[in-house]
């Protein structure tokens, strides 16, 4: 059955993603291992960031052009730096035997391994959520993990340590 066709209550994969863990032989990896990895996308793409610095900048300047006031330009700033964050900032997580953690600028979110019931997968990373189906509240309850430089071999410890009925029959063997 291909990637296609195969449905899961939990997973939803790219078939990118699926095709590239179906194929790939079976690694070993020691459960018992913490994975610890870090996410700096700003780091990673550096243009980008310039983009979005410029464009931050320009916003406040715009700001400070139409209010005349340097505080709200600042402002301004800060809330678009800090609503960037994730992607200004490293993000830290560590992936253990009981769940995954990740450590970002302004908090720290745990999911356990066996809550989890939903996991989506891109490019440059991945939803791991607790509810079955897509909602409001899961933006408060799931976890974001980037990829970061290793998506690889996060990859592979995700598909690892996830609960089997969160991966296609053909990624699962």
């Amino acid at each position: 059955m291909t990637d296609e066709k195969q449905t899961s209550a939990c997973a939803a994969w790219s078939d990118e993603t699926g095709a590239a863990l179906a194929a790939r032989t079976h690694e070993r990896i020691d459960l018992a291992q913490p994975f610890i990895w870090r996410a700096h996308p700003a780091r990673e793409r550096p243009l980008t960031a310039i983009v979005a610095g410029v464009c931050v900048f320009a916003l406040a300047l715009s700001v400070y052009a139409f209010s005349g006031t340097t505080a709200w330009a600042v402002v301004s700033a800060v809330v678009l730096c800090l609503s960037l964050s994730r992607f200004f900032f490293a993000t830290h997580y560590e992936a253990d035997a009981d769940a995954i953690t990740m450590r970002a600028s302004f908090g720290r979110r745990r999911l356990v391994w066996s809550e989890i019931r939903r996991a989506e997968f891109g490019r440059r990373g991945a939803w791991l959520s607790p509810l079955g189906r897509r909602s409001w509240r899961e933006a408060r309850r799931g976890i974001h993990v980037l990829f970061g430089a290793r998506r690889e071999e996060v990859l592979a410890q995700l598909r690892a340590r996830l609960p089997r009925d969160c991966l296609p029959s053909s990624a699962a063997q």
